[in-house]
């Protein structure tokens, strides 16, 4: 989680692929705390799949949440979905 947030805040990216289990903390609170100070979009990726999962990573600013194992088509798909978002990010 500590390096996602020190490239994020060195503007690093634009958008933040991220698995749900860290070793530091989850993508949820990356999440959180990326989207207060930040414009970046978001894909969660998880073996938890629950709706309420499901609703905890919307709630938390992710665009889309991927249950695994997923077809790599379903990454290239979501962060196609979400180009003209980060295209249009102000930094």
């Amino acid at each position: 989680m500590r390096m996602a947030l020190e490239a994020i805040q060195a503007g690093a990216t634009d958008l933040l692929v991220c698995d749900i289990g860290l070793p530091d903390g989850d993508g949820w609170q990356l999440m959180e705390i990326v989207r207060t100070h930040h414009r970046v979009a978001g894909i969660a990726m998880s073996g938890f799949g629950s709706p309420s999962d499901l609703k905890r990573s919307a709630a938390a600013g992710f665009s889309t949440h991927l249950v695994k194992p997923f077809d790599p088509d379903e990454l290239y798909s979501a962060i196609g979905n979400l180009m003209p978002l980060v295209d249009g990010v102000e930094k």
